[in-house]
């Protein structure tokens, strides 16, 4: 969620935790960092976790870091109450984190909104978690969801559908889009994401085991993760670890650069809130494989700009590989509506930047 912050002209302070203990940069896209960090003993611990995806990752795999959430919390507090001046706004993401600012709301009156993008629903109804987020959600000027499909989900649960809101992911449009690879006679499928069991990358490969193509295959894997080693092991004994390259973690830059080396992209997740890997394969005019699961429907017309199958099935997976595979002018074509989706639909940062600035300024009215 930091790229929008290039297109928002006012003072700007970013509060993040470091997994780490780095501090790599003080300022990004006009705003500046402060970094939250570990002692020497956390971060031991969180630096051998090989988390990506930030808290809610590390704490859905790591469910004992709970006994962490109150210190963590607690130096938000301190280092947001330094930060705020009279017109400040708290822009929480991740609804366990807006802890801190309902507090501060209390104390000095401080105006917050919250970003939920799905992981949330776990800590809903359940005990004083429950409590405590039905009151954040109360206290909270807008609850802002990334998807229509969420935005519903949390007027079932809490209502207020005045002050809950969809905001959209953007992504960067590609300006020059290359489409060699659907001239290629190798078929060239890409996965971008964390290698866990909810990716469900394993999915794809059987899905690929013994698949019958007029031409090969090769399936570029990015991204890493506790399951890669199992994955590496399923190639092998499919017998085809010389057709999938795990390339890991790639700086985010390139992400869409290697989404254009492939002539389709394959996300075989048994959940996801609304992908953001989807609008940018999309953006780069490559069709979609993925499973038919939370905000994914919003994005992908099954047989217009991509296919949609359901979690888990292989079968139908591989039947969808091979129809593209077999109908490259049918893939180009769909790619090119995905492209044309982003851009009708205004699913670029500049947009969502422009929506928050509109409640960030309603916010303010009300001040």
């Amino acid at each position: 969620m930091a790229k929008p912050l290039r297109y928002l002209s006012f003072e700007k302070d970013v509060i993040t935790l470091s997994y780490k203990g780095e501090n790599l940069q003080k300022s990004f896209f006009g705003a500046r960092i402060h970094w939250i960090k570990w002692n020497s003993l956390i971060r031991n611990i969180v630096a051998k976790s090989q988390v990506e995806g930030g808290l809610p990752t590390l704490l859905k795999r790591h469910p004992w870091f709970f006994l962490f959430l109150p210190m963590i919390l607690w130096k938000m507090i301190k280092t947001t109450r330094v930060l705020l001046k009279k017109n400040s706004i708290i822009h929480v993401h991740w609804l366990p984190n807006a802890l801190p600012a309902l507090l501060l709301r209390k104390v000095y009156g401080t105006p917050f909104l919250v970003t939920v993008r799905g992981s949330e629903q776990a800590y809903i109804g359940k005990g004083i978690i429950g409590s405590i987020v039905k009151k954040i959600i109360i206290d909270s000027e807008y609850i802002v969801s990334v998807s229509a499909t969420l935005r519903k989900r949390m007027i079932d649960n809490f209502g207020n559908p005045e002050r809950t809101v969809c905001v959209p992911n953007g992504v960067d449009l590609v300006k020059s889009i290359d489409r060699k690879a659907f001239f290629e006679k190798e078929l060239s499928l890409v996965f971008v994401g964390n290698l866990t069991s909810n990716k469900a990358v394993h999915v794809l490969l059987r899905a690929l085991a013994n698949i019958e193509l007029d031409s090969n295959f090769h399936l570029n894997i990015v991204g890493d993760g506790p399951e890669r080693g199992t994955l590496l092991s399923q190639a092998r004994s499919y017998d085809i670890e010389q057709k999938v390259s795990f390339l890991g973690r790639v700086d985010h830059s390139r992400v869409q650069e290697i989404i254009q080396t492939g002539c389709l992209l394959v996300l075989p997740s048994y959940s996801e809130g609304t992908p953001n890997v989807l609008k940018e394969a999309m953006a780069c005019a490559r069709p979609v494989i993925a499973t038919n699961v939370g905000g994914t429907p919003e994005l992908i017309e099954h047989g217009v700009n991509g296919l949609l199958f359901e979690p888990g099935d292989h079968k139908m997976l591989r039947e969808h590989i091979s129809y593209l595979a077999e109908n490259r002018n049918v893939a180009k074509e769909m790619g090119l509506k995905g492209r044309q989706f982003i851009i009708d639909q205004g699913l670029t940062w500049e947009n969502t930047a422009n929506q928050y600035l509109k409640l960030y300024e309603s916010i303010a009215a009300r001040a």
